[in-house]
């Protein structure tokens, strides 16, 4: 009786084709963040022969198929020596960094510094390569121990690189608030979810191998990993512009260190404070949805550096924080003006210049601890 193939190893199998046509796919895209593209589809490349090693070598899937029953005992032995390619899982750590560094910094380059962080996938390769092309005989019997030891070096460098990526996120974020006044059309979505993916990929493959003595328990991350492409796949089409799009936004930094050497002198800070505050009164820039620290300093006059530099270290806050907390308070007042009595608190949000009921509804609590709908109610108009 033929044996029915198994849906797991269908969808790894599966999932790792697709992941590598749509490694082509991303090499063929001449548009948008090429080098961003390039690294991702050297990520998906690794995905899908890792899959396809679990799947035909590790596992020992076959499908029962009469026709092929002869040839399968070949495809085993022609795989089998690909074994090795596993230890490029060092790789995946670096990728992912290098692939939201590509997202986030300002005029990204791949340099010969950065390629040191292949080092220890190259170092491991190189090492481990030779004891999988000797036959089984002349294999070392603790070899299954030097497969575990690197397996755990794996997920020990993941980790670290999946944590450094976190954190880089973090910083873009913090710095994103440092240059624009809204944030919603800056979608940081995509590269949150790969980070998601990359982290519960690492969580299942961690269970896996603390808690499975078999190959078969790694068949939870792997599945992970082929959803995961299909993901890719489905959000590059209902979303071609993550791949596509234009350049990435210029943020400016916030560390302490970046002002060591600052020519701005407190005298001139405490001048530039006031003028901001002035003209923010009076123009009212903080209506303007698309404002920019970079538009407030062109209408002072100023360096752009030194405006942040002022708002930073005079005032304790970054340049979002400033802008939204001035929407908040001319909000405050048009709720409790009789001459907006009528007006809905979608209208007023906008007027105010954010570009969501969402973003006006978050940034009022925060600063006031209640919703704009209880403000109102609570002060009576």
């Amino acid at each position: 009786m033929q044996k029915p193939p198994d849906i797991l190893a269908v969808i790894m199998f599966l999932g790792a084709v697709h992941g590598l046509f749509l490694a082509l796919a991303l090499l063929a895209i001449r548009r948008g963040n090429r080098i961003g593209n390039r690294i991702l589809a050297v990520m998906l490349f690794l995905f899908s022969m890792n899959i396809l090693l679990h799947t035909f070598v590790h596992a020992k899937y076959s499908f029962d198929i009469p026709y092929l029953a002869n040839i399968q005992p070949l495809l085993l032995k022609i795989f089998e020596p690909l074994a090795y390619f596993y230890v490029m899982a060092f790789a995946f750590g670096p990728l992912i960094y290098l692939y939201a560094s590509a997202l986030t910094v300002n005029q990204f380059r791949f340099t010969r510094r950065k390629s040191d962080h292949f080092l220890p996938s190259i170092v491991c390769f190189v090492i481990v390569t030779p004891f999988y092309f000797l036959s089984s005989k002349a294999r070392p019997d603790n070899l299954d121990t030097l497969g575990a030891i690197v397996t755990w070096l794996i997920i020990i460098h993941v980790a670290l690189y999946i944590f450094a990526t976190i954190n880089l996120l973090r910083n873009h974020m913090r710095n994103i608030k440092n240059s624009f006044s809204s944030i919603e059309k800056i979608n940081l979505k995509w590269l949150r979810f790969l980070i998601v993916s990359f982290l519960a990929t690492w969580m299942v493959a961690l269970f896996s191998e603390l808690y499975g003595s078999e190959i078969k328990p790694w068949n939870q991350p792997w599945i992970l990993v082929s959803i995961f492409m299909y993901m890719i796949g489905y959000k590059g089409l209902s979303q071609p512009e993550i791949f596509t799009g234009g350049d990435k936004p210029v943020v400016e930094g916030l560390s302490s260190k970046k002002y060591e050497k600052s020519t701005l002198t407190d005298i001139k800070a405490e001048e530039y404070l006031q003028k901001l505050h002035r003209i923010m009164k009076v123009k009212k820039l903080y209506c303007r949805s698309d404002l920019t620290l970079r538009g407030v300093a062109k209408e002072l006059s100023i360096s752009h550096h030194h405006l942040s530099q002022v708002i930073n270290q005079k005032l304790k806050q970054n340049f979002y924080e400033f802008v939204n907390r001035q929407r908040i308070e001319e909000a405050k007042r048009m709720v409790t003006s009789p001459t907006h009595a009528m007006a809905g608190l979608s209208e007023i949000a906008y007027e105010v210049g954010f570009n969501s009921v969402t973003s006006f509804n978050s940034a009022f609590k925060k600063f006031t601890n209640m919703t704009p709908s209880q403000f109102r109610k609570r002060a009576g108009t």
